[in-house]
């Protein structure tokens, strides 16, 4: 049986307004909501730290880091623990606040198209904007998103 290298499994993260396509080894866990314990004098997007599994986890906003507003918790609100690319946090892990659970899908050449629409960032942790089907998503970019992380964690 031979695997076919033109589909990806992947993950959809809802944000508000907007969603998060990544591969699905990026993602460990989504946790239910927990008060975090805030980070002082980190940026709005820097929610705080989580404790998970014996260990400190940071938490961002995704929205934030692009210029929004965070988000409002509601009961759907989780943390996605995504794995992290580099070693510069602590762990390797980082969480990312979503709203509801994570969908699994399968993604293919065919059904994966560049949003030619869609404005590029002006800021913030994005490698592309995407369509598939009736779906519109952005594909992060980790290893920034991370580097960001990082360099708020080792400055307090």
């Amino acid at each position: 049986m031979t695997a076919n290298t033109d589909e990806l499994f992947c993950i959809l993260l809802a944000l508000e307004g907007e969603r998060l396509l990544l591969p699905r080894q990026a993602l460990v866990e989504a946790v239910a909501w927990v008060e975090l314990l805030p980070m002082p004098g980190a940026p709005v997007w820097y929610l705080g730290t989580l404790a998970w599994q014996g260990q400190t986890l940071p938490v961002v906003s995704f929205e934030a880091v692009l210029g929004r507003d965070v988000p409002t918790l509601t009961g759907r609100t989780r943390i996605a623990l995504l794995r992290a690319v580099g070693d510069r946090i602590p762990g390797r892990l980082l969480g990312v606040v979503v709203q509801g659970f994570p969908q699994t899908l399968r993604v293919t050449r065919e059904s994966l198209k560049p949003d030619e629409a869609a404005l590029p960032p002006e800021r913030g942790p994005v490698l592309s904007r995407v369509r598939m089907v009736n779906e519109a998503a952005v594909i992060p970019d980790l290893e920034s998103l991370e580097a960001m992380v990082a360099d708020e964690t080792v400055s307090r």
